[in-house]
């Protein structure tokens, strides 16, 4: 690129980092070192920064509910039979219905004797027709006219997923009760309840095909209504490589940030400080910090028409929708107990 403009590329900045720094760029190692120092300083700018700045936040949506219906026709077996078990059964009649590859969902299961609700929980994918250990079944053995439900209340979130921008999360136009993982385990672990949606919480699971971490939205209790869920995130890839596709660190001289053009120059100054820091030289540390907080502090500023500022905006949606319901006594909690909060738990 030309010396006089914005930098734009990977290379831009790591090569404007070594002429800052007076280097010789010639010398592999040194080159490496910047290198390192610019993907280092790119990152923390977005490290718990990300939710503030509009280029790091994408919307998602994806469909819930009732996925797939059948009735069992032939004898299927036990849940840990993988020849005859429930789980062959789904994939080698209906596996073209279900299409939940890779997805964990959980399966609502009526039985024709007394209309009971069982539910088999794990990975519907076909690697359970040949290991059905992927799976766990709660309930007896499946008969001939049981229906078999599959209900999908675990969202696979976009692969770029990070962290969710706002803690919320929309089914339609309500909002869901956002609680902690550890909480939601202890207070829903075991059940198969089947509703309308009123908690969600974010857990972590292994893709079946890439072996790769996943981020997911469970939800309870299990919907059984069709509804799509709504959420803001935060993107992990903040790079864009020459050939077009998502990364999360620079690789090549061509890959660009997301960043817009006018902010990149804080990468450089950001990369400077990390750079004079670790070689001892704090004056010059402390100045390139200065000049970083100061870019940062007027690419906050530097808001849209429009764009509201931050602010705390508490969950009340537990306390509204039990406020809108007629006072039961004997009911689950007392006419001042809305949860753990009022509990002082």
């Amino acid at each position: 690129m030309s010396t006089t403009s914005q930098f734009t590329t990977f290379s831009d900045l790591y090569l404007g980092l070594l002429k800052a720094l007076r280097t010789d760029a010639g010398d592999t190692a040194t080159v490496e070192q910047a290198k390192r120092y610019i993907n280092t300083a790119h990152l923390d700018i977005h490290l718990g920064f990300a939710e503030n700045v509009p280029w790091a936040i994408r919307d998602h949506s994806a469909g819930t509910g009732t996925t797939f219906t059948a009735t069992v026709a032939t004898a299927v077996g036990s849940a840990v039979d993988s020849n005859t078990g429930i789980f062959s059964y789904l994939y080698t009649v209906d596996n073209p219905a279900l299409g939940l590859a890779g997805a964990d969902s959980r399966i609502s299961v009526t039985t024709s004797a007394d209309g009971t609700t069982l539910g088999i929980e794990g990975v519907i994918s076909g690697v359970a027709a040949t290991d059905p250990s992927n799976m766990t079944m709660y309930g007896p053995e499946i008969g001939v006219g049981d229906t078999i439900r599959v209900f999908k209340d675990d969202l696979v979130m976009p692969t770029d997923f990070l962290r969710l921008a706002g803690n919320q999360i929309k089914v339609g136009s309500r909002s869901l009760d956002l609680i902690g993982r550890v909480e939601f385990r202890h207070r829903f672990a075991g059940e198969i309840n089947i509703g309308r949606p009123q908690y969600a919480t974010l857990v972590d699971s292994v893709s079946i095909d890439g072996g790769m971490d996943e981020r997911k939205i469970r939800l309870h209790p299990i919907p059984n209504t069709v509804e799509r869920v709504f959420i803001s995130y935060v993107t992990k890839n903040i790079v864009t490589t020459s050939t077009l596709n998502k990364a999360e660190g620079f690789s090549n001289d061509a890959d660009v940030s997301i960043m817009p053009l006018r902010y990149r120059h804080a990468i450089l100054f950001h990369a400077l400080y990390h750079w004079y820091r670790d070689r001892k030289d704090d004056q010059r540390s402390q100045e390139a910090k200065a000049e970083y907080v100061e870019i940062m502090s007027r690419i906050m500023n530097d808001t849209e028409a429009g764009q509201s500022g931050m602010s705390i905006r508490p969950n009340t949606n537990a306390y509204r929708r039990k406020s809108s319901r007629p006072y039961r006594s004997g009911g689950s909690g007392s006419r001042y107990d809305h949860g753990r909060f009022d509990r002082f738990e």
